[in-house]
């Protein structure tokens, strides 16, 4: 009975041993088990991360994209407005000559018609008929002349006649014009200082001629294009608060906006 006993339970050391065995058996199956886990979880983490990245690098380059496409936009549209501004100023350049024409039109006429009336009374003031005739015409030709001369690109002589013009005659109703068609021959020459020294002339000398909204605009130009924008704004402002209806405020809200 002993012996069977015996023959049939192995011993307690064999045992223990095999326990050993089957528990680090069991470790390292564990082991590779959490390994061969961590692998994989690792490659799909790491898949998850280059999809991401590849997709953030795609809307990445997209809003660059767009951006750059803004940027485009952005130039074109002020270039067209730069182009439109100078396109207005050029027609706000012709108005402005159209109107000196008016002005010296009718400045002549009414000179013409005082003529008239001086002859009427030829007999008994003949010297003194003489005398007013002989200035209306050389007034008329003088400013004529030199306006001429402007409108041919002629400016150092316009510049002359119409300086000539404000040495004989500096209290008419032409003064204020020959004293902008100075300042507007040095700004066509780009001559930035002289015409700011003549147009602030305008401003000085015939504060309340017509010519002044058009001269403060051309002021605020001379300092924009001297790279004074600060004083190229202030003059802006001025001329907006001033005569916010002239044609000249408009063109200086123009210039505003893009002096933001």
């Amino acid at each position: 009975m002993t012996h069977f006993f015996n023959s049939q339970v192995p011993p307690r050391d064999t045992m223990e041993k095999s326990d050993k065995y089957l528990i680090k058996r069991c470790w390292l199956i564990l082991t590779f088990s959490v390994f061969l886990l961590i692998i994989l979880g690792g490659c799909s983490i790491k898949r998850q991360w280059i999809q991401q990245t590849t997709q953030i690098d795609s809307l990445q380059k997209r809003v660059a994209k767009l951006d750059s496409m803004q940027r485009n936009q952005e130039e074109i549209l002020w270039g067209l407005k730069a182009d439109f501004g100078y396109r207005l100023e050029q027609i706000n350049e012709k108005i402005e000559r159209l109107d000196a024409k008016i002005e010296d039109n009718q400045y002549r006429v009414g000179r013409i018609s005082q003529k008239l009336g001086l002859r009427t009374t030829q007999s008994a003031e003949p010297a003194v008929t003489n005398e007013s005739s002989q200035i209306v015409t050389d007034l008329a030709a003088l400013y004529n002349t030199a306006y001429l001369d402007f409108t041919r690109s002629n400016f150092d002589l316009a510049i002359q006649g119409f300086q000539e013009y404000l040495k004989l005659f500096p209290d008419t109703e032409l003064s204020d014009n020959a004293q902008y068609w100075i300042g507007e021959a040095y700004f066509t020459k780009k001559e930035w200082q002289m015409a700011l020294i003549e147009f602030e002339k305008v401003e000085r000398n015939f504060p309340s001629g017509n010519k002044l909204p058009a001269a403060l605009y051309k002021i605020g130009l001379c300092y924009l294009n001297m790279k004074i924008r600060n004083k190229a704004k202030e003059y802006f402002n001025r001329l907006v608060k001033d005569f916010p209806n002239s044609p000249e405020a408009n063109l200086a809200k123009e210039r505003l906006q893009t002096l933001r």
